[in-house]
């Protein structure tokens, strides 16, 4: 990426580095390795995926990087042109309209039905994980809060007892793009995101399944909205 990008970044994320997961075989590491950068913004939509460059600075043979990439463009996320390599994958704001609407009435269902399901546990797993996420903003932690985010999503999500609607909640929020220049293009948009998060909780303490699934549905549009925005300001640029 170029420095100009990363220099627009807020304490963006720290650089490309394998993090392994028990005994997963090579190509899975470089794999999520290179989709938690694309969803975290680190690289960028439109970036060149150089295997020489990638493979350098992971401190991989490029075959098991090519294999993880190849994985990488069935799921949509990176787009490989022949003669020319991979890209990750442009969003216009129509994609990014048409993806959140769809995360957002698939995990506003979910959590509806999760009102059914979720106990205190779960409310104490919520407040927790919300708690965390003031504590990364006060650092500036914010691909700590990403990772978080994530995280408080899931809860509701994996409670909602419908399988086939958790993996297809996970197939279309995969490629929602967590670009950190959300973070820098509207004044405190971390508070609009806590303040619907302290909402969604208070819904569920309520029971108020109805109102759980409004405030998800909106809280998620809202950040589409944003992204979008932002995409259309940078086209006209």
């Amino acid at each position: 990426m170029e420095a100009t990008k990363r220099d627009n970044l807020v304490n963006g994320p720290r650089g490309l580095k394998l993090e392994p997961n028990g005994g997963e075989p090579l190509e899975r590491t470089i794999y999520n390795t290179l989709k938690k950068a694309i969803q975290f913004g680190y690289l960028m939509p439109g970036e060149r995926l150089i295997e020489t460059s990638l493979a350098e600075e992971l401190d991989v043979s490029r075959t098991p990087l090519r294999d993880a990439i190849r994985k990488l463009s069935f799921e949509k996320l990176v787009e490989i042109t022949p003669n020319k390599g991979a890209t990750v994958t442009k969003l216009s704001s129509v994609d990014v309209e048409e993806i959140y609407f769809m995360a957002g009435v698939l995990q506003g269902a979910a959590a509806r039905r999760a009102v059914e399901y979720i106990g205190d546990g779960d409310i104490d797993k919520l407040k927790d994980y919300q708690s965390r996420m003031e504590e990364a903003v006060r650092q500036n932690d914010y691909e700590g809060w990403l990772v978080l985010n994530n995280k408080f999503h899931g809860v509701f999500v994996n409670k909602c007892n419908m399988q086939m609607l958790v993996e297809l909640i996970k197939e279309k929020v995969d490629r929602i793009p967590y670009n950190w220049v959300l973070l820098a293009i509207r004044p405190n948009p971390l508070k609009v995101y806590m303040e619907a998060h302290e909402r969604i909780i208070e819904a569920f303490i309520k029971k108020d399944a109805n109102l759980v699934r409004s405030l998800v549905e909106n809280h998620i549009s809202t950040n589409g909205e944003i992204l979008k925005e932002y995409l259309e300001k940078i086209a006209l640029a």
